[in-house]
């Protein structure tokens, strides 16, 4: 939906807190500073992105969101073209095993050739992490430009607003994400 937003209507949309979740649990004070500042119009902060699989400066509309719901839409009208995007992912706890199955999808079906970079959100499961996950990152290997983790945007704790569709400059070498 999201997504749609930005690709047909031209507008910046919000990945962040959910009522049912996020909000529910009450959030952390920078999560909180994070949505209001979205809400009232105000640029966003910079967050950091400190895990660099590949190092490098990205520029490009941020897109993207739950790895899932991506793969899911490939082959529909639904994905739109992420070419010259930095992309942004995150996912809830699935298994090393799916996130590969999923990245490699997206890989094959040519979606990923043409993004500027890619940041990593909440994957669960310490994926990002984890010495098991080497042979998994080969897929994000396979995507151009600088490949940053540790975004605290997704389904866990911190859960940043991110403005989908706005111009943001992914630096992997500094470990940040900024938007112009």
């Amino acid at each position: 939906f999201l997504l749609q937003v930005v690709a047909r209507l031209g507008r910046v949309a919000y990945h962040g807190p959910m009522v049912a979740t996020d909000l529910a649990r009450g959030l952390q004070p920078a999560e909180a500073e994070s949505l209001l500042a979205a809400l009232a119009g105000a640029p966003p902060a910079p967050l950091p992105a400190p895990l660099a699989l590949r190092g490098g400066v990205a520029r490009g509309p941020l897109l993207g969101g739950c790895l899932s719901l991506l793969a899911a839409t490939v082959g529909t009208p639904w994905l739109p073209p992420l070419a010259g995007a930095v992309l942004f992912l995150e996912d809830i706890d699935e298994p090393e095993y799916r996130i590969d199955r999923m990245l490699t999808h997206l890989g094959l079906s040519g979606t990923l050739s043409h993004v500027h970079g890619t940041v990593v959100g909440h994957l669960g499961r310490g994926w990002e992490q984890g010495p098991a996950a080497a042979w998994q990152r080969q897929s994000l290997l396979a995507t151009p430009g600088p490949v940053s983790f540790g975004l605290p945007v997704g389904h866990g704790v911190p859960n940043h607003t991110l403005p989908l569709g706005r111009e943001a400059v992914l630096d992997a070498d500094r470990g940040e994400l900024r938007f112009d």
